[in-house]
């Protein structure tokens, strides 16, 4: 199974991936949205984790296009919204 983890933030993205690789998955990182939505375009995917927001811009754009690719991906949305503000993020998803 191939991970494609979209975070800019490095140390999460570092530790995520180690967690998963141990597991047996394949990871592959980028850290920007263009970076995420040129990679699902070229390369299948089975399960994309990105965070919700990526230097101050909403990630459901490359969400989309990877879903676009793969109908059968799964998605992990990270965020450190709690409460009605997480609610807030399932407007976001169509």
């Amino acid at each position: 199974m191939h991970v494609l983890v979209l975070d800019d933030d490095l140390n999460n993205a570092r530790d995520l991936g180690f967690a998963l690789m141990r597991k047996g998955y394949a990871v592959s990182h980028r850290e920007s949205i263009e970076e995420g939505r040129s990679y699902v375009r070229k390369t299948h995917i089975d399960l994309l984790i990105l965070r919700h927001r990526i230097r101050g811009q909403h990630t459901t754009a490359a969400a989309l296009s990877a879903e676009l690719k793969n109908a059968a991906l799964s998605t992990i949305l990270l965020t450190y919204r709690e409460g009605p503000e997480a609610d807030e993020l399932f407007h976001l998803i169509p």
